[in-house]
Protein backbone atom coordinates (compact mmCIF):
# COMPACT_ATOMS: atom_id res chain seq x y z
CA UNK A 1 0.00 0.00 0.00
CA UNK A 2 0.95 3.47 -0.75
CA UNK A 3 0.91 6.60 0.87
CA UNK A 4 -1.45 8.11 -0.98
CA UNK A 5 -3.52 4.64 -0.65
CA UNK A 6 -3.13 4.87 3.20
CA UNK A 7 -4.29 8.80 3.14
CA UNK A 8 -7.30 8.09 0.75
CA UNK A 9 -8.67 5.39 3.60
CA UNK A 10 -7.95 7.85 6.09
CA UNK A 11 -10.29 10.26 4.46
CA UNK A 12 -13.18 7.90 3.83
CA UNK A 13 -13.21 6.97 7.44
CA UNK A 14 -12.45 9.42 9.26
CA UNK A 15 -14.58 12.55 9.23
CA UNK A 16 -13.25 13.58 13.01
CA UNK A 17 -10.31 16.60 11.89
CA UNK A 18 -8.30 15.56 15.25
CA UNK A 19 -8.38 11.87 14.36
CA UNK A 20 -7.09 12.57 11.32
CA UNK A 21 -4.32 15.38 12.34
CA UNK A 22 -3.57 12.59 14.73
CA UNK A 23 -3.02 9.94 12.08
CA UNK A 24 -0.86 12.09 9.94
CA UNK A 25 1.44 12.70 13.26
CA UNK A 26 1.45 9.03 14.62
CA UNK A 27 2.61 7.97 11.06
CA UNK A 28 5.03 10.96 10.79
CA UNK A 29 6.85 9.96 13.87
CA UNK A 30 6.56 6.52 13.48
CA UNK A 31 8.65 7.22 10.29
CA UNK A 32 11.49 9.35 11.90
CA UNK A 33 11.42 6.27 13.80
CA UNK A 34 11.95 4.10 11.35
CA UNK A 35 15.12 6.04 9.74
CA UNK A 36 16.39 6.21 13.03
CA UNK A 37 16.34 2.78 13.96
CA UNK A 38 16.95 1.90 10.00
CA UNK A 39 13.92 0.08 9.10
CA UNK A 40 11.46 -0.26 6.10
CA UNK A 41 10.31 3.88 6.80
CA UNK A 42 7.41 3.83 4.38
CA UNK A 43 5.81 0.66 5.84
CA UNK A 44 5.86 2.00 9.36
CA UNK A 45 5.08 5.37 8.38
CA UNK A 46 1.71 3.56 6.87
CA UNK A 47 0.90 1.58 9.74
CA UNK A 48 1.44 4.70 11.61
CA UNK A 49 -1.30 6.74 9.79
CA UNK A 50 -3.97 3.43 10.14
CA UNK A 51 -3.27 2.71 13.55
CA UNK A 52 -6.61 4.22 14.75
CA UNK A 53 -8.48 3.63 11.13
CA UNK A 54 -11.63 1.92 12.30
CA UNK A 55 -11.71 4.04 15.94
CA UNK A 56 -14.72 6.23 14.62
CA UNK A 57 -16.56 3.09 14.65
CA UNK A 58 -14.86 0.85 17.57
CA UNK A 59 -14.57 3.90 19.76
CA UNK A 60 -17.95 2.55 22.13
CA UNK A 61 -16.45 -0.84 21.52
CA UNK A 62 -12.84 -0.77 22.55
CA UNK A 63 -12.52 -4.74 22.26
CA UNK A 64 -12.56 -4.81 18.76
CA UNK A 65 -10.47 -1.62 17.83
CA UNK A 66 -7.88 -2.30 15.77
CA UNK A 67 -9.52 -5.67 14.70
CA UNK A 68 -11.91 -3.99 12.72
CA UNK A 69 -9.03 -2.17 10.60
CA UNK A 70 -7.20 -5.42 9.95
CA UNK A 71 -10.19 -6.40 8.32
CA UNK A 72 -10.88 -3.31 6.21
CA UNK A 73 -7.06 -3.93 5.31
CA UNK A 74 -7.35 -7.55 4.05
CA UNK A 75 -4.84 -8.23 2.05
CA UNK A 76 -3.56 -4.30 1.10
CA UNK A 77 -0.59 -4.57 3.71
CA UNK A 78 2.23 -6.76 5.05
CA UNK A 79 1.16 -8.93 8.02
CA UNK A 80 3.62 -7.30 10.01
CA UNK A 81 1.79 -4.19 9.56
CA UNK A 82 -1.97 -5.52 10.37
CA UNK A 83 0.54 -7.33 14.16
CA UNK A 84 1.47 -3.86 14.63
CA UNK A 85 -1.94 -2.19 14.32
CA UNK A 86 -3.40 -5.50 16.46
CA UNK A 87 -0.54 -4.43 18.97
CA UNK A 88 -2.24 -1.47 19.59
CA UNK A 89 -5.00 -3.37 21.25
CA UNK A 90 -3.53 -4.70 24.05
CA UNK A 91 -6.05 -7.40 24.17
CA UNK A 92 -5.47 -8.90 20.51
CA UNK A 93 -1.52 -8.34 20.56
CA UNK A 94 0.17 -11.03 18.99
CA UNK A 95 3.37 -10.30 21.48
CA UNK A 96 5.07 -8.53 19.10
CA UNK A 97 6.79 -5.28 20.14
CA UNK A 98 7.10 -2.59 17.49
Amino acid sequence: MTKEEALELLKQNLKTDNLFTHSLAVGAIMKELAIHLNKDEQKWEITGLLHDLDYEETKDDPANHALKTVEMLGDKVDQDVKDAILAHNEKKSVGKRY
